[in-house]
């Protein structure tokens, strides 16, 4: 099941909020399932033209409050249970718009994001893809979970010292003669010194 943005915010939040219901059901019954939002901001919108969000403080741009909180709510319900399977939210949001609501969903749903991938609008328009621009994506919570003894510190080197030395290209050669992790980082580490 789908929203799309020719339907009524009305029917866009129901399906939201019946897909969020659904992945959690299956969840809970062992299974892993994957909630792609495929912008955030379209459906923070349609909260904000729903009767959901009336009553509360208006942020910037016309945002109600509460609609705030439904977006948080819903961007947070990727989890993994006990006994059971796990949530993950997968969700596209558009950062620099000009738009204030686009800022302030900006403000507030990155501190609860897990990773942050960044686009380039330069590589994208060089036709280089994935347009993924490594120096500004991020793991942006517990990243130490990630990463097994002192490979926090060697992750962090490569990153600050190291990748700044590679254009996207060479960055990219690495990466499609790389079997692992492992053997990226001695290939950029061997590359460098």
């Amino acid at each position: 099941m789908y929203a799309s943005y020719e339907e009524d915010s009305e029917i866009q939040v129901f399906k939201a909020e019946f897909l969020l219901k659904r992945a959690k059901a299956f969840a809970e019954c062992g299974k892993d399932v994957l909630l792609i939002v495929d912008s955030l901001n379209a459906l923070t919108r349609a909260y904000n033209d729903t009767e959901y969000s009336r009553g509360g403080k208006t942020l910037a741009g016309g945002l109600e409050s509460k609609t705030l909180q439904y977006v948080k709510k819903y961007f947070g319900a990727g989890r993994c249970f006990a006994k059971g399977g796990s949530v993950t939210v997968l969700a596209a949001l558009s950062s620099d718009t000009g738009n204030p609501v686009d800022s302030l969903l900006v403000s507030d749903l990155l501190p609860l994001a897990n990773l942050e991938i960044r686009l380039s609008d330069d590589l994208a328009r060089r036709r280089v893809f994935p347009a993924v621009d490594y120096t500004a994506s991020k793991v942006s919570r517990l990243e130490e979970l990630n990463f097994e003894g002192n490979e926090i510190e060697t992750e962090e080197i490569v990153r600050g010292k190291y990748l700044l030395a590679y254009t996207e290209t060479q960055f990219r050669e690495l990466l499609s003669k790389s079997n692992s992790k492992e053997e990226l980082i001695n290939f950029i580490i061997k590359s460098i010194e």
